[in-house]
Protein backbone atom coordinates (compact mmCIF):
# COMPACT_ATOMS: atom_id res chain seq x y z
CA UNK A 1 0.00 0.00 0.00
CA UNK A 2 1.50 3.26 -1.09
CA UNK A 3 1.01 6.51 0.84
CA UNK A 4 1.66 9.76 -0.97
CA UNK A 5 3.77 12.42 0.68
CA UNK A 6 1.77 15.21 2.24
CA UNK A 7 2.50 18.66 3.64
CA UNK A 8 0.52 21.73 4.49
CA UNK A 9 0.44 24.23 1.62
CA UNK A 10 -1.27 26.84 3.79
CA UNK A 11 -4.76 27.17 5.16
CA UNK A 12 -5.97 29.76 2.64
CA UNK A 13 -8.78 27.85 0.92
CA UNK A 14 -11.16 29.40 -1.60
CA UNK A 15 -14.68 28.02 -1.46
CA UNK A 16 -17.15 28.77 -4.27
CA UNK A 17 -20.32 27.34 -2.74
CA UNK A 18 -18.65 23.97 -2.27
CA UNK A 19 -16.71 22.16 0.42
CA UNK A 20 -13.05 21.79 -0.54
CA UNK A 21 -10.48 19.42 0.86
CA UNK A 22 -7.17 21.21 1.26
CA UNK A 23 -4.88 18.31 2.02
CA UNK A 24 -1.84 18.55 -0.23
CA UNK A 25 0.06 15.58 -1.55
CA UNK A 26 3.22 15.79 -3.61
CA UNK A 27 5.92 13.48 -4.86
CA UNK A 28 8.78 15.63 -3.58
CA UNK A 29 11.86 13.68 -2.64
CA UNK A 30 12.27 15.40 0.72
CA UNK A 31 9.74 15.53 3.56
CA UNK A 32 8.61 18.89 5.01
CA UNK A 33 10.02 20.35 8.19
CA UNK A 34 8.66 18.67 11.30
CA UNK A 35 7.64 15.56 9.37
CA UNK A 36 9.28 12.11 9.48
CA UNK A 37 11.53 11.27 6.52
CA UNK A 38 14.00 8.61 5.59
CA UNK A 39 16.83 11.05 6.32
CA UNK A 40 15.85 11.96 9.88
CA UNK A 41 14.03 9.57 12.18
CA UNK A 42 11.38 10.91 14.60
CA UNK A 43 12.29 11.15 18.27
CA UNK A 44 11.78 7.92 20.17
CA UNK A 45 11.64 6.87 23.78
CA UNK A 46 14.31 4.46 24.97
CA UNK A 47 13.49 0.95 23.75
CA UNK A 48 13.62 -2.12 25.90
CA UNK A 49 16.34 -4.62 25.04
CA UNK A 50 15.57 -7.52 22.73
CA UNK A 51 17.49 -10.75 22.22
CA UNK A 52 19.29 -10.99 18.89
CA UNK A 53 17.25 -14.08 17.97
CA UNK A 54 13.92 -12.29 18.46
CA UNK A 55 15.20 -9.10 16.80
CA UNK A 56 15.32 -11.18 13.62
CA UNK A 57 11.97 -12.81 14.32
CA UNK A 58 9.09 -13.02 11.86
CA UNK A 59 6.09 -10.69 12.16
CA UNK A 60 2.62 -11.92 11.31
CA UNK A 61 0.20 -9.01 11.04
CA UNK A 62 -3.44 -9.23 12.00
CA UNK A 63 -5.68 -6.27 11.21
CA UNK A 64 -3.76 -3.28 9.82
CA UNK A 65 -5.51 0.03 9.21
CA UNK A 66 -4.11 3.28 7.82
CA UNK A 67 -6.54 6.17 7.50
CA UNK A 68 -6.70 9.94 8.11
CA UNK A 69 -8.60 10.97 11.23
CA UNK A 70 -9.73 14.32 12.58
CA UNK A 71 -7.42 15.67 15.28
CA UNK A 72 -8.75 19.23 15.66
CA UNK A 73 -11.38 21.66 14.34
CA UNK A 74 -11.65 25.44 14.22
CA UNK A 75 -14.44 27.67 15.40
CA UNK A 76 -17.25 28.44 12.96
CA UNK A 77 -16.44 31.42 10.71
CA UNK A 78 -19.42 33.37 9.40
CA UNK A 79 -19.50 35.19 6.04
CA UNK A 80 -22.35 37.73 6.15
CA UNK A 81 -24.95 38.15 3.41
CA UNK A 82 -23.78 40.44 0.62
CA UNK A 83 -20.08 39.79 1.30
CA UNK A 84 -18.05 37.32 -0.71
CA UNK A 85 -15.21 36.62 1.73
CA UNK A 86 -14.08 36.65 5.34
CA UNK A 87 -10.51 36.64 6.64
CA UNK A 88 -10.14 35.44 10.19
CA UNK A 89 -7.48 34.33 12.68
CA UNK A 90 -8.46 31.39 14.86
CA UNK A 91 -7.17 28.57 17.02
CA UNK A 92 -7.91 24.88 16.63
CA UNK A 93 -9.70 22.95 19.37
CA UNK A 94 -8.52 19.35 19.92
CA UNK A 95 -10.96 16.55 19.06
CA UNK A 96 -8.92 13.43 19.83
CA UNK A 97 -5.46 12.50 21.05
CA UNK A 98 -3.30 10.09 19.05
CA UNK A 99 -0.12 8.94 20.81
CA UNK A 100 2.26 6.40 19.28
CA UNK A 101 2.69 3.31 21.48
CA UNK A 102 3.28 -0.44 21.44
CA UNK A 103 1.65 -3.03 23.68
CA UNK A 104 2.95 -6.61 23.78
CA UNK A 105 2.66 -9.83 25.79
CA UNK A 106 6.43 -9.88 26.33
CA UNK A 107 9.62 -7.87 25.98
CA UNK A 108 9.93 -6.36 22.51
CA UNK A 109 11.79 -3.40 21.03
CA UNK A 110 9.41 -0.69 19.85
CA UNK A 111 11.94 0.20 17.12
CA UNK A 112 11.74 -3.32 15.71
CA UNK A 113 7.93 -3.17 15.69
CA UNK A 114 7.76 0.24 13.98
CA UNK A 115 10.32 -0.69 11.34
CA UNK A 116 8.47 -3.91 10.55
CA UNK A 117 5.19 -2.00 10.29
CA UNK A 118 6.74 0.60 7.98
CA UNK A 119 7.89 -2.23 5.73
CA UNK A 120 4.44 -3.83 5.87
CA UNK A 121 2.73 -0.56 4.87
CA UNK A 122 5.32 0.49 2.24
CA UNK A 123 5.04 4.18 3.14
CA UNK A 124 7.10 5.52 0.22
CA UNK A 125 9.81 7.05 2.40
CA UNK A 126 7.68 8.16 5.35
CA UNK A 127 8.58 6.99 8.85
CA UNK A 128 6.06 6.46 11.63
CA UNK A 129 6.40 8.61 14.73
CA UNK A 130 7.73 6.52 17.61
CA UNK A 131 6.65 5.75 21.18
CA UNK A 132 5.25 8.62 23.23
CA UNK A 133 4.96 11.09 20.33
CA UNK A 134 1.51 12.70 20.23
CA UNK A 135 0.00 14.09 17.03
CA UNK A 136 0.21 17.89 17.52
CA UNK A 137 -2.78 20.24 17.43
CA UNK A 138 -2.02 23.30 15.22
CA UNK A 139 -1.76 26.67 16.91
CA UNK A 140 -3.07 30.03 15.72
CA UNK A 141 -3.95 30.13 12.03
CA UNK A 142 -5.30 32.62 9.51
CA UNK A 143 -7.59 31.71 6.62
CA UNK A 144 -9.71 33.39 3.98
CA UNK A 145 -13.13 31.91 3.28
CA UNK A 146 -14.84 32.75 0.00
CA UNK A 147 -18.41 32.41 -1.26
CA UNK A 148 -18.87 33.95 -4.71
CA UNK A 149 -22.65 33.84 -4.38
CA UNK A 150 -22.55 36.32 -1.53
CA UNK A 151 -24.88 34.28 0.65
CA UNK A 152 -24.57 34.06 4.44
CA UNK A 153 -22.64 30.94 5.26
CA UNK A 154 -20.51 29.42 8.00
CA UNK A 155 -17.19 27.66 7.48
CA UNK A 156 -14.74 25.62 9.50
CA UNK A 157 -11.21 24.27 9.15
CA UNK A 158 -10.34 20.66 9.95
CA UNK A 159 -6.92 19.20 10.77
CA UNK A 160 -6.05 15.50 10.70
CA UNK A 161 -3.19 13.01 10.52
CA UNK A 162 -2.87 9.48 9.15
CA UNK A 163 -3.42 7.05 12.04
CA UNK A 164 -2.06 3.51 11.82
CA UNK A 165 -3.38 0.74 14.06
CA UNK A 166 -2.23 -2.86 13.80
CA UNK A 167 -2.09 -6.14 15.73
CA UNK A 168 0.75 -8.63 15.38
CA UNK A 169 2.38 -11.90 16.41
CA UNK A 170 6.18 -12.12 16.56
CA UNK A 171 7.84 -15.52 16.20
CA UNK A 172 11.17 -15.78 17.98
CA UNK A 173 13.82 -18.51 17.88
CA UNK A 174 15.74 -19.88 20.86
CA UNK A 175 19.53 -20.11 20.91
CA UNK A 176 19.31 -23.76 19.81
CA UNK A 177 17.22 -22.81 16.81
CA UNK A 178 14.00 -24.22 18.27
CA UNK A 179 10.85 -22.13 18.18
CA UNK A 180 10.01 -20.11 21.28
CA UNK A 181 6.55 -18.98 22.32
CA UNK A 182 5.49 -16.11 20.04
CA UNK A 183 4.79 -12.62 21.33
CA UNK A 184 1.48 -10.93 20.65
CA UNK A 185 0.68 -7.27 20.67
CA UNK A 186 -0.63 -4.15 18.98
CA UNK A 187 0.79 -0.85 17.81
CA UNK A 188 -0.65 2.62 17.27
CA UNK A 189 1.30 5.19 15.25
CA UNK A 190 0.75 8.19 12.97
CA UNK A 191 2.36 10.19 10.18
CA UNK A 192 1.74 13.13 7.84
CA UNK A 193 -1.06 15.70 8.00
CA UNK A 194 -4.28 16.55 6.20
CA UNK A 195 -6.44 19.66 6.15
CA UNK A 196 -9.81 20.70 4.77
CA UNK A 197 -12.10 23.74 4.64
CA UNK A 198 -15.80 23.00 4.89
CA UNK A 199 -18.91 25.11 4.27
CA UNK A 200 -21.86 24.29 6.49
CA UNK A 201 -24.89 23.47 4.38
CA UNK A 202 -22.81 21.74 1.69
CA UNK A 203 -22.41 18.18 2.90
CA UNK A 204 -19.21 16.33 1.99
CA UNK A 205 -19.36 12.70 0.95
CA UNK A 206 -20.05 10.41 3.90
CA UNK A 207 -16.83 8.44 3.42
CA UNK A 208 -14.53 11.48 3.42
CA UNK A 209 -12.41 11.59 6.58
CA UNK A 210 -13.52 15.11 7.50
CA UNK A 211 -17.26 14.27 7.38
CA UNK A 212 -16.98 13.63 11.13
CA UNK A 213 -16.08 17.29 11.71
CA UNK A 214 -18.90 18.50 9.47
CA UNK A 215 -21.52 16.45 11.33
CA UNK A 216 -20.15 17.50 14.70
CA UNK A 217 -19.60 21.23 14.16
CA UNK A 218 -22.08 22.24 11.47
CA UNK A 219 -24.98 20.71 13.37
CA UNK A 220 -25.19 23.91 15.44
CA UNK A 221 -24.64 26.32 12.56
CA UNK A 222 -27.32 28.91 11.79
CA UNK A 223 -28.05 30.41 8.38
Amino acid sequence: MKANRMAWAGLVCLLAAAAVSCDTRSGASSAPSGTPSSAASPSSSASSSLSSSCAKGTFHWGKVSDSPKTIAVSQLVRVKAGKDSAKVTFRFAPVRSVVAHVEASGEVSDKVVYRALEKRLDLDGWLLWRNGKAAPVPGKREATFLDLEGRPRQFLEVHGVHVVEASFALDCATGSGASAAPLYGSVTAWYGSDGASLACGIEPAKKRWFREAYDMVCAGARS
